[in-house]
């Protein structure tokens, strides 16, 4: 197969400022790459782990909305529903070589999600990839109110 990486932001002016506010981080771990993100709520939060997932593998500032595509994703708790969310993006962008700009949870509930995402094809030319990311694994995935704020944590195979 052979793509390399692809990408997805929350909304544009919603990103940057994410950037700006350090929505997420990086932490050690063994030949694989471990993130940890926050978000306001739980809708917030899947924004920003899709984010912070394909900022990973490519650069998003090089990525147009041409394209919206619909999700809907079922699972037996919030945790899982993360993994699943994760998992069906990056499954999008390496079986279409597609790369994500944009996402917005329609609907959400702790077993389900309805969002949408916007992007573009990956063409070389055009687009920065930085790293192949092969799974969102289920190692050391965790989501956490924190009282202000909700966290998540996983872990991605690269």
């Amino acid at each position: 197969m052979g793509i390399k990486s692809i990408n997805v932001e929350v909304d544009l002016s919603k990103s940057e400022q994410a950037r700006k506010n350090k929505f997420y981080r990086i932490f050690p771990h063994t030949d694989d790459l471990g993130v940890e993100v926050h978000g306001a709520d739980l809708p917030e939060l899947f924004e920003h782990a899709a984010l912070a997932l394909f900022d990973l593998m490519a650069n998003v500032a090089q990525v147009t909305e041409q394209e919206t595509c619909e999700f809907s994703v079922e699972a037996e708790d919030r945790e899982l529903l993360l993994r699943e969310w994760l998992g069906e993006l990056l499954y999008y962008s390496i079986s279409r070589h597609f790369l994500f700009k944009s996402c917005r949870i329609k609907k959400f509930s702790e077993q389900k999600l309805i969002a949408s995402a916007s992007g573009e094809p990956f063409n070389p030319q055009k687009h920065t990839l930085k790293r192949e990311i092969k799974s969102v694994t289920y190692h050391e995935l965790q989501i956490k109110n924190q009282g202000n704020r909700w966290e998540a944590r996983f872990v991605l195979d690269i």
